[in-house]
């Protein structure tokens, strides 16, 4: 009799577990809207994909066009190509839609399956005042996403308008950095990837001084040349010592979790030397030194940073696709100075009247914390 009865339990135990396989197969993916300019995106407009990705399946990323943002906001520093590159490099982005219209209406969502939008605690104002949220915040389609602190679009434009010939220093100037880099953060964004034997492995090191397409599309090329690309970010001292006035214009850990934000990329070695040595390549395994085109900056006398590499004749350079440097989108800051900082006077007048009328949800540091 016992054993019929642990018979029949089991059968049941079994049906069970096949009835919440077919409900879980035939649960529809919740889907999640994020918009943005994603104009010079950076490590908190990432940090927003990311815990936007975390509400749901399937995280879709609208992207305005530039007539969009000049009508509401302003122009933006970045064009729709230049935008459009990074946000697609982008590792929690699944879907993106590059019409987003400011105004975010019911009717688009559903155009677009969505169950339901996020943002961040920054939300954007239509250019008659009025929230561009509200119809889908009525609608009970809205979810309030943590900014990220000490980090944003504003507060780089400030280091960057100080870069201006007349601050150019050894000892920088300009803003400082609020952003406390933490181990948590660095695991949310870092990836689980890991070197599997017969793998090939690429090397890119660089500043990577606000991550912009030139450096996105120079390394999506770098991940094709191998199985695992490992990109040394360098320390603000290495850069600074070359560069000189007030580069880099982030910080080392900022910088790295920009890296770390993007798909290509499977490790990030912080601060690594700046001279490539034997040591290097054999503790990381590394079968391919790459490096763009942009002319070396070195002190004097300095030797070539990629000498062993290119003895070895594991070295290759790569042409991005779009030709553009930190120093360019610099230039395009003082060409348009007093615009930016009229810019930047209002983002920080709305951001200390802004009221909040969302509860906010709480990032997720760590899901298998104890």
């Amino acid at each position: 009799m016992a054993a019929v009865d642990d018979a029949s339990k089991k059968r049941k135990r079994e049906e069970e577990e096949e009835s919440e396989e077919e409900r879980k197969k035939a649960k529809k993916p919740v889907r999640v809207w994020l918009d943005g300019c994603y104009d010079l995106l950076h490590f908190g407009h990432s940090n927003a994909l990311r815990q936007a990705k975390e509400l749901g399946d399937v995280l879709v990323a609208g992207i305005h066009p530039t007539s969009e943002i000049e009508k509401h906001k302003g122009l933006p520093l970045m064009n729709d190509e230049e935008r459009l590159e990074v946000l697609k490099a982008n590792k929690w982005v699944d879907e993106i839609v590059t019409d987003a219209p400011y105004l975010t209406s019911v009717d688009f969502l559903k155009k677009h399956n969505i169950d339901f939008c996020a943002h961040g605690e920054d939300i954007t104002i239509l250019d008659d005042g009025r929230d561009s949220f509200h119809e889908v915040k009525e609608a009970g389609m809205f979810k309030l996403i943590k900014r990220t602190d000490g980090v944003s679009t504003t507060a780089l434009l400030g280091r960057m308008l100080s870069m201006s010939k007349s601050h150019h220093s050894k000892t920088g100037g300009g803003e400082s950095s609020n952003f406390l880099a933490s181990t948590r953060k660095i695991v949310q964004f870092a990836s689980r990837r890991a070197i599997k034997p017969g793998y090939k492995v690429v090397y890119a090191a660089g500043a990577f001084d606000l991550m912009h397409a030139g450096h996105v599309n120079f390394l999506k090329q770098a991940r094709e040349l191998g199985d695992f690309l490992i990109v040394g970010v360098w320390g603000d001292a290495d850069v600074n010592a070359r560069m000189g006035g007030n580069y880099p214009i982030m910080n080392t850990n900022e910088r790295v979790l920009n890296a770390l934000c993007l798909k290509y990329v499977d490790e990030v070695i912080i601060a690594p030397p700046y001279h490539i040595t034997s040591e290097m390549l054999a503790s990381m395994k590394v079968d391919l030194v790459v490096r763009g085109t942009s002319p070396q900056v070195l002190l004097p006398d300095e030797p070539d940073p990629f000498r062993l590499p290119k003895e070895k004749g594991i070295y290759k350079e790569l042409q991005s696709k779009f030709e553009l440097s930190t120093g360019q989108i610099i230039a395009r800051i003082i060409e348009r100075r007093l615009e930016f900082e009229k810019k930047k006077a209002l983002s920080e007048k709305k951001a200390e009247s802004q009221k909040k009328t969302c509860t906010v949800i709480p990032d997720e540091v760590d899901k298998n914390a104890e």
